[in-house]
């Protein structure tokens, strides 16, 4: 690397870290579950000082965010500019767990430009994933930022789309930060770093036997009371048929396609 690449990269973090200190960058996600159900959810990119918390904005509205769930499971935390994320991610049982994934974007920028409103964004393309992403970004703004994983760009990005359009983040507003995001409770060290190979065995596990305590009893000779009512192991097996066809309707699909959680689930 030459003095004057590095002289510039350092330049434009410097530039970055001054200019987008305690900012808060929502995005509007659109998320194609099937061809008949489309969802559309607020997401926050925050970037406090040296670190960038990528999460549902319901996370800290006071009206949900006691809650700690989320639907999109979108939760990211890395360096200001860094590939080296931590995932949070839920279990059935609402306990939360840390994954750490280092995320190199091999981006190809086009020559193709547009104008948003007043902003001039250039199109980058990439394969991460498994999926295919067109990217629009803004060399205006030197915060090499954006939603979920997508970053290393020289400029923050605006749009994100998936070539199949499964999934599309697109900017709304960019404001100052007014809350302490010690107040999210990224940072828990509480919570405990376990690999994705283990998350992907402890969901797929209570996918495939929901009500395994329960099954475990009825098997013994035990009684299973449900609505008032004793139940019987087939009718124990068809509550988990309808579980897993209920999960496979509600869950979206996943970002990367390369860590689909649920065997038997299209993503």
């Amino acid at each position: 690397m030459t003095f004057f690449l590095k002289f510039f990269l350092v330049s434009i973090f410097l530039l970055q870290s001054s200019f987008f200190a305690q900012k808060r960058i929502s995005y509007d996600l659109q998320i194609l579950y099937s061809d008949s159900l489309k969802k559309n959810f607020t997401m926050n990119l925050d970037i406090n000082n040296d670190k960038v918390y990528f999460y549902d904005a319901e996370f800290v509205d006071p009206r949900y965010s006691k809650y700690k769930t989320s639907e999109t499971g979108q939760f990211v935390t890395r360096n200001n500019g860094g590939h080296e994320n931590i995932m949070f991610v839920q279990d059935f049982h609402s306990n939360y767990y840390k994954i750490k994934t280092n995320d190199i974007i091999e981006w190809n920028l086009t020559s193709d430009y547009k104008t948003v409103d007043k902003y001039k964004l250039q199109k980058a393309t990439a394969s991460f994933g498994g999926r295919i992403w067109n990217v629009w970004f803004c060399n205006d703004i030197p915060l090499m930022e954006g939603p979920y994983k997508f970053n290393g760009l020289p400029g923050l990005v605006f749009e994100v789309s998936e070539n199949t359009n499964v999934f599309k983040y697109t900017l709304i507003k960019i404001e100052n930060l007014t809350k302490n995001l010690t107040s999210l409770e990224f940072n828990d060290k509480s919570l405990a770093f376990i690999t994705w190979d283990r998350y992907t065995k402890m969901m797929n596990d209570f996918y495939e036997n929901p009500y395994l305590e329960e099954r475990n009893i009825l098997q013994q000779g035990g009684e299973f009371i449900y609505n008032d009512r004793k139940l019987t192991l087939q009718e124990l097996s068809q509550m988990t048929k309808e579980f897993q066809n209920g999960l496979k309707k509600n869950i979206p699909p996943m970002v990367e396609m390369d860590k689909t959680l649920f065997r038997g689930k299209n993503n």
